[in-house]
């Protein structure tokens, strides 16, 4: 029968410095003499969760050893700074971030094809890359299709590949449109491809103006 063991709060921060981290999700029959813990002074704790190298609040909130608490923002309220500061990262989880163009590179790296597939994602992401890039870098933000390097624009329901800004001005300028009012009236019909924008302006960073998009002479 296994039978557990008891142990007092000084033995079982010594033990922690012997047992992998991963082994303490194993050890479930340890009673602690004295007072429930954790227990450790805040100092102590973050030093012992610091060692650990955690990468973010989740892996240690499913791997910590059973001595911190599984909140420790509440328990040393007062004295705990920030996620960053008890894992001991260089940057705290509120940032400062990565410069956007940085933070774009990143993120294009990853692959991912959508807002959806970053939402799952980032429960893995550095500290210094923002869960919502899109409210962090919104004075320089032109869409997820940019940030994640897809090219995709978000519809209404679905996603859609527009042209590049230059092809699809060639095809504007092609269609022989005079003016202005002529464009609005085209963008709504049922003529417009699906990878035409009817909003370019919005779409194209390199956009200069109907006139130009139309192709018509100043």
């Amino acid at each position: 029968m296994n039978r557990g063991f008891t142990l007092t709060p000084a033995q079982l921060r010594a033990l922690d410095t012997v047992i992998p981290k991963e082994c303490w999700a194993t050890v479930s029959a340890i009673k602690v003499l004295g007072p429930r813990l954790p227990n450790l002074p805040f100092e102590e704790a973050r030093a012992v969760a610091r060692a650990h190298n955690y990468p973010t609040a989740k892996s240690y909130r499913a791997s910590r050893p059973n001595h911190l608490p599984i909140n420790p923002d509440m328990f040393y309220k007062g004295q705990f700074v920030s996620w960053g500061d008890w894992l001991g990262h260089a940057v705290l989880t509120k940032g400062p971030y990565r410069p956007f163009e940085g933070a774009r590179s990143f993120a294009r790296s990853l692959g991912l094809k959508s807002k959806k597939e970053w939402a799952s994602w980032i429960s893995q992401r550095p500290l210094d890359i923002p869960a919502t890039p899109q409210h962090i870098y919104k004075q320089v933000w032109k869409g997820w299709g940019d940030f994640l390097g897809t090219g995709n624009i978000q519809g209404r329901n679905k996603w859609i590949s527009f042209k590049t800004c230059e092809d699809a001005k060639t095809y504007g300028r092609n269609l022989g449109l005079k003016n202005h009012d002529a464009w609005l009236v085209w963008r709504k019909s049922t003529e417009r491809p699906s990878d035409i924008p009817s909003n370019p302006n919005r779409t194209y960073p390199e956009w200069q103006g109907v006139r130009d998009w139309l192709g018509l002479s100043e």
